[in-house]
Formats: C-alpha cells, structure tokens, sequence
C-alpha cells in the first residue's frame, strides 16, 4: 500500500490551501455574475460601489483592459454568455466590504434568448438516419421534457481561489489548480495590473 504524500495533511486539517493565505496588506476580490443565460450589458454604473470607503478597484467591461478569454469572447464581456458569466470584479480591505460594494453595482441588461429554442439557428451539420416521427408514433413510451442542471466541476477538493503577490517585478500566483504549468507564466508588471493604493 501507497501512502498518499498529502494525505495526513488533508485529513488532519493541517493542509493550507490558496484561500488560507494572508498577506501582509492583501485585498479580497469578489465577482459580479451574470443572472442572465444570455444577455448584452448595456450599462454598468459602479460610482456607488467606487465610493464605498475600502474598495480600491473595480473592473468591467466599461473600464477592464481587453483581454481574450474563451474563443471569441473577452474577460468582462460586453455580452454574457450564461448563468454566472462575469460582470465586473471588486477588490477591497476585506471580503466583507468586496461583497457589500457587488451589492451597489447597477447593471442594465438586454436579454437575447432565453432558451435555445428561441435562439438564432446555427451552422450546423446534419446528418439523418431512420424517421423520427415514426419512431415516435410506434413507441411503447414517449417522455417528453426540459431539463436543466447547475454548473458541475471537477473532482478537486480545495475551493477555487487565487492569491496574487508582486515582489519587485515577479507576480507569485497560490492558485487551486491541478495545471501549474497553466498558471505559471510570468507577466512584466504594468500599470494595468498595478492595483490602486
């Protein structure tokens, strides 16, 4: 039998995970998420948000900088993509005052469909075999229903979190992550990614 390296560590309670780390000055971030399944932002207003005494940078896609992401979409998209898409992000002096500030943020959205039925048809590929409504017809039992399921992840028990630290210009990230070689890149420091004092 193979002792598992972590393992006391883990079940012991004595592991530290990205989320237990405190540094000296750190800020928290907190993430605005979309309510929407697909939408447009039309209009962000943070001001109530920026003067919240604590909070020291909000970002969105009317101030973020342009950042590819998945496909042909960007971080902080003007267009949100599903339930829980990012709207804009918070960093404060505690988590506290991060999740007060999400509260403020105003955000007008226009919906663009709700369900894929009511979607604008895409390119797609068909291929026939058999005759559905046949099938249908000469079936014993036909169940018909919509379903829908909440996001689901992958097996990893630490929470999801990132802890970002400058040191000089090296940016050190604790990130949750079974792919270090993914987020282990090194990024020069700019003033984009300065935070605010």
């Amino acid at each position: 039998m193979t002792t598992r390296l972590e393992g006391a560590e883990k079940v012991t309670g004595r592991a530290r995970y990205s989320s237990d780390l405190r540094l000296p000055g750190q800020l928290y971030a907190k993430v605005l998420r979309s309510p929407h399944p697909h939408a447009r932002v039309v209009k962000i207003d943070s001001s109530r948000a920026e003067a919240l005494a604590g909070v020291r940078a909000i970002v969105s896609s009317a101030n973020g900088p342009h950042i590819t992401w998945f496909e042909d979409s960007r971080l902080f998209d003007s267009t949100v993509r599903y339930i829980g898409d990012e709207v804009a992000a918070v960093a404060a002096d505690s988590e506290e005052i991060a999740q007060d500030a999400l509260r403020l943020i105003e955000v007008t959205y226009l919906p663009l469909a709700f369900d894929v039925s009511e979607g604008k048809p895409a390119d797609t590929k068909v291929q026939e075999r058999g005759n559905v409504l046949t099938g249908l017809r000469e079936a014993d039992v036909v169940v018909e229903a919509s379903y829908t399921t909440a996001t689901a992840l992958h097996n990893a028990l630490e929470a999801h979190g990132c802890t970002a630290a400058w040191s000089g210009d090296e940016l050190t990230l604790y990130e949750s992550t079974q792919g270090i070689f993914a987020v282990g890149t090194r990024w020069p420091r700019s003033s984009a990614c300065r935070r605010r004092r």
